[in-house]
């Protein structure tokens, strides 16, 4: 699976060392907007390929939900874990793909950690304190 989104452009190389290219893209989520995503890839043989799966998200940002949604066990999963609720912080720390749908390792303030889908298409609505959230937490940018 492609784990990056039509609307992921490259921002910069990291690093680069040996065989192995460090590429930072600025993706899109619909759930969280634009976020920076660093991506390994290994060139061996003429051939290109991705290292990580999932990958990494920047694990010590902070976002403020708001609006509810379940978090997964595994990506693909429709077994529930926790809540996320309004109001609730958590950490987005991975990503990654199946059949197609883009998935979000989320991380809670009690230390679970699971999945959620992100949706296919942007979302808008006005939080519970009156505010309007674009994606599903208070921090999320888009452009466009």
């Amino acid at each position: 699976d492609n784990l990056l989104s039509a609307w992921a452009r490259v921002s910069g190389v990291t690093a680069a060392e040996g065989n192995t290219v460090t590429l930072t893209w600025t993706e899109t989520l619909m759930s969280a907007g634009i976020v920076s995503v660093p991506v390994t890839y290994e060139i061996t043989g003429g051939q290109v390929t991705q290292n990580a799966d999932p990958i990494p998200l920047d694990a010590q940002k902070v976002w403020t939900s708001g609006r509810t949604f379940e978090v997964m066990t595994e990506p693909g999963s429709d077994t529930a874990l926790f809540q996320v609720s309004p109001g609730e912080t958590v950490s987005l720390t991975g990503l990654t793909g199946v059949s197609g749908q883009s998935w979000i390792r989320c991380r809670n303030s009690q230390g679970q950690e699971g999945w959620f889908p992100d949706p296919e298409e942007p979302i808008s609505e006005t939080a519970a304190d009156g505010t309007w959230v674009y994606g599903y937490f208070q921090e999320s940018m888009f452009a466009g």
